[in-house]
């Protein structure tokens, strides 16, 4: 192997091991991007389910409890 093919493969080395870094960053930029996303679709169903209970028991603390006699 000559040092013309030495620095070659050095090189062809070096935009691999770019290539691989790069996809891995992407991947890893994704999973924090569905993370997040995921945290913030859980949020909201908290906010939604507490706001769908304080409407239920608002509703059923300001019903009638019952009828009144008519005598």
């Amino acid at each position: 192997m000559s040092m013309t093919d030495a620095g070659q493969a050095k090189a062809q080395a070096v935009v691999r091991l770019g290539a691989e870094v790069s996809r891995q960053a992407t991947v890893a930029a994704y999973n924090d991007a569905f993370t997040a996303i995921s945290l913030l679709a859980l949020a909201a169903l908290a906010v939604l389910s507490a706001h769908l209970l304080l409407t239920h028991l608002q509703a059923r603390m300001s019903a009638p409890t019952g009828a009144p006699a008519s005598e």
